[in-house]
């Protein structure tokens, strides 16, 4: 369930305004986190700190759960409403640059990729060198990444497959 700022329940605990959507956060809820090391990304609420329920622990989308990180759900630093701090690169075209995650779940290679098609909610992603087979994933996935999360010479913007 995707969580915004507009969304947020006025009111709750007396607490008006956009903090209040954190006293709601609970487990699939969709949120922007920074990692350890300073990065925003999507990620997504997997528990709640059952007393006395201050913490909330977030599983950063594409990424292993030994990542997954415990935040305060106060910290406005560290967590904020969905798209609050992220952009919504997921709304894929075809021609976009991304990276696919091999399917070999004993060692996972992230591989840059583009969209070759759509339909809905789902996108037909193949690896630019062609090393993968092609396949259809749901945008949501955490089988596809934004272009530069794994893979260091997309974080300057020079993907191999550009036109």
């Amino acid at each position: 369930e995707r969580l915004r700022l507009d969304d947020a329940p006025a009111g709750l605990d007396d607490a008006p305004g956009p903090a209040a959507w954190r006293r709601t956060l609970k487990p699939g809820d969709q949120v922007d986190a920074k990692d350890s090391a300073g990065n925003w990304f999507d990620a997504v609420v997997v528990e709640v700190e059952e007393s006395p329920g201050t913490k909330v622990k977030v599983h950063f989308k594409g990424w292993s759960s030994r990542w997954d990180s415990w935040i305060e759900r106060d910290d406005e630093t560290s967590l904020q409403p969905l798209f609050a701090r992220t952009d919504d690169w997921r709304r894929l075209k075809v021609g976009d640059v991304c990276e696919m995650r091999s399917e070999n779940p004993a060692k996972p290679l992230w591989y840059e990729a583009r969209v070759a098609d759509v339909a809905g909610d789902r996108v037909q992603v193949r690896t630019i060198a062609q090393s993968q087979p092609s396949r259809w994933l749901e945008a949501s996935s955490e089988q596809i990444c934004r272009p530069g999360t794994h893979l260091r010479h997309l974080r300057r913007g020079q993907a191999t497959g550009q036109a």
